[in-house]
């Protein structure tokens, strides 16, 4: 059974703001507002891509390692199909944020994050339930599913001279990046 979606992230607003122009004499600052994807977040870019491929491919579970809007945002593109979603969480994490997952997601691991780094197949004997499951950790991967944001600032702004891009776990900077050497560009990223 395929699910299709009509949730599609992309094509967010560029808002010019004013308020950064002046505050610092810079002409022409422009804000992609990512908080109009279908569920407020840039991850929806990605996740949406990645459950259109695990639906497609019949996969079991995702895992991933969030502290909140990825988590949340996968669940949501999953949430009306047999892919189930299970977030790896720090223990430590905000509890409010641990228990809206617990909502949305088919299972949260607590776990000590704050020493150990988890390699994909860990994660995936983490949320083993059955012998035959078929899992995939989604922490990582999925970057060119940002290059879209390259196409859309070009089609309103040709030529911008810098992108400034959150670094966070990379992901996203290392799309950007990728979507400027694909189109050739001569902007450059700032993270």
């Amino acid at each position: 059974m395929v699910i299709k979606t009509n949730k599609k992230p992309g094509n967010t607003p560029l808002l010019e703001n004013k308020n950064i122009e002046e505050t610092f004499n810079i002409s022409k600052v422009y804000i992609k507002d990512e908080s109009k994807n279908p569920f407020g977040t840039i991850k929806d870019r990605r996740n949406f891509d990645i459950f259109q491929e695990a639906n497609r491919l019949k996969v079991d579970k995702l895992v991933l390692i969030t502290s909140g809007n990825n988590g949340h945002s996968l669940s949501q593109f999953a949430k009306s199909s047999p892919v189930k979603v299970v977030c790896v969480v720090d223990k430590n994490l905000n509890q409010d944020i641990k228990t809206k997952l617990k909502k949305e997601v088919y299972q949260v691991l607590e776990l000590n994050l704050q020493h150990k780094i988890l390699r994909p197949e860990e994660l995936i004997a983490f949320s083993r339930e059955k012998e035959d499951e078929v899992i995939w950790d989604v922490t990582n991967g999925y970057e060119e599913s940002y290059n879209k944001i390259v196409d859309e600032i070009i089609e309103k702004i040709p030529h911008p001279d810098y992108i400034v891009v959150p670094v966070g776990s990379g992901g996203i900077f290392l799309g950007i990046v990728q979507g400027l050497e694909k189109k050739g560009a001569k902007t450059k990223v700032i993270g």
